[in-house]
């Protein structure tokens, strides 16, 4: 029996890590007898998800990965949720919590030689945070504003030489 509120499920697969984006044709299709618990299963914007088995990868989810909003996570994946009121910072803390990705410890398992990462391996993580969070997260703030910027010229600047590039090719074709 198909599950009637139509829930896809998160894989490992459907994740291009290096680009930050959910190829939604590669989600899995969910079927239960149960209702779904949507509060702990249901990914939302600003969840931060980490692969649990074999390399240890992140990404912060924004709304428009999650589509229609109706994907939940699989057992290959610790979802970190910000509490309510500091949504407005998840990049700064998610950006955190990567340059010390590849610290938190690894799990082996014993039948195969598969590194992976359990729910307690996170929680027992801590990040010492000795100096002003809030004067810190200014200054990200500021920083993560040029560099999105930057990045937003680049792209205008890429598709300008693009579009050179045609028309150059063009005139070669002409030429022949």
């Amino acid at each position: 029996m198909k599950d009637a509120s139509n829930h896809r499920i998160l894989t490992v697969k459907s994740i291009d890590f290096n680009n930050g984006k959910i190829d939604p044709n590669l989600l899995a299709d969910y079927y239960s007898k149960s209702k779904v618990k949507k509060d702990k299963y249901l990914l939302r914007e600003n969840d931060y998800i980490i692969s649990s088995k074999g390399k240890r990868r992140g990404m912060l989810l924004k709304a428009s990965d999650l589509g229609d909003g109706q994907i939940l996570f699989s057992q290959h994946f610790i979802v970190l949720r910000l509490k309510p009121g500091l949504e407005d910072k998840a990049a700064f803390f998610y950006y955190l919590i990567d340059l010390f990705l590849e610290d938190i410890p690894y799990a082996a398992s014993k039948s195969q030689n598969i590194k992976y990462t359990r729910v307690k391996d996170v929680e027992d993580f801590c990040i010492n945070v000795e100096f002003d969070i809030e004067a810190e997260y200014k200054t990200f703030k500021k920083e993560w504003m040029a560099y999105k910027k930057a990045k937003k010229q680049f792209k205008i600047k890429e598709q300008a030489f693009n579009d050179y590039l045609a028309t150059l090719k063009n005139k070669l074709e002409l030429n022949d």
